[in-house]
């Protein structure tokens, strides 16, 4: 629906969010028509029915749409994926992943691939699971900075773990990302300093190298 509505359409377009969103039966009904619909935000059907966690309509979404209609992204620049990054969603992220792997290297306006944006949210097993299936290649700093942001959010969120495979396997990541903290971040994060927490093995390693 583009342009100028009639009371009509304007009360179907309604109608049709409502549905998607509360995960009412009749959106799934009406899936053939709300694919081609861009909603208020730049959201399409696949954006409200995943904020909303909505797997039943995610999963009836993807199967019937091309691979292309998931890169969609809406007016912040976040396709389906990174939303669901954001909210943990984990079955509705391995789906949406399933369709299209390229969305893992899809950035929303603040500069993330959903990995940062999960790890940026403190959603530690979606951190996980989305570091397992994005690209390595991608997280080098010779080909991108989204190694470095990660790194620099396990850091801050104490989340050391999550982030300990990419450090041992990449170490130069290390000196990009203390340049990425800043003293503000510094501040508030006594988990940063030895003394400030008791550490267990693995992360005196990284501390001691950082």
């Amino acid at each position: 629906m583009t342009g100028i509505m009639d009371n009509n359409e304007r009360t179907e377009f309604v109608t049709l969010l409502k549905d998607i969103y509360t995960g009412d039966s009749n959106a799934l009904k009406s899936l053939d028509r709300i694919t081609g619909i861009i909603f208020p935000g730049g959201f399409t059907a696949l954006h409200i029915a995943t904020i909303a966690g909505h797997l039943k309509i995610v999963n009836e979404l993807v199967k019937m749409v091309r691979d292309d209609y998931l890169e969609i992204q809406d007016d912040n620049g976040d396709t389906a994926l990174s939303l669901a990054a954001c909210s943990g969603e984990m079955k509705i992220v391995e789906c949406l992943v399933q369709k299209n792997d390229k969305l893992l290297t899809i950035r929303n306006k603040e500069g993330y691939i959903p990995l940062v944006v999960a790890c940026f949210n403190k959603k530690k097993d979606m951190s996980s699971y989305l570091y397992s299936v994005t690209p390595f290649e991608f997280l080098l700093p010779e080909n991108s900075n989204q190694g470095t942001l990660f790194l620099k959010y396990c850091v801050l969120n104490s989340m050391v773990d999550v982030g300990l495979d990419l450090f041992l396997r990449c170490p130069q990541l290390a000196a990009t990302t203390r340049e990425f903290i800043t003293i503000s971040e510094l501040s508030v994060h006594p988990h940063l300093f030895l003394g400030g927490t008791t550490l267990v093995p693995y992360e005196r390693l990284l501390y001691k190298c950082w």
